[in-house]
């Protein structure tokens, strides 16, 4: 059971750190692989990178709701008038 309540606390997480470590590692090879003068660029970084960023947010709403860390849109309603800020 301990393996299952880790998994259960931490699953989100970690699937959210190695998706950004993907992300830079192969975004860090496509652009070192550029500059080597005679070698074709990865045809394929580009769109491996969009998949994993799109995993990532589709995996981070439910991790956010889970932390009760929801984002909230602060500054639009700091931009209003006092007026119409007692009524949000």
């Amino acid at each position: 059971m301990g393996f299952i309540s880790w998994l259960d606390k931490h699953l989100e997480e970690t699937f959210l750190i190695i998706m950004l470590v993907l992300i830079a590692c192969v975004s860090m090879a496509q652009v070192i692989i550029r500059k080597i003068p005679g070698m074709a660029s990865l045809t394929w970084a580009e769109e491996i990178c969009r998949f994993f960023w799109i995993w990532s947010v589709f995996v981070s709403l439910p991790y956010t709701i889970k932390m009760e860390n929801m984002l909230r849109v602060g500054v639009l309603k700091d931009l209003l008038p006092d007026a119409i800020k007692k009524t949000c």
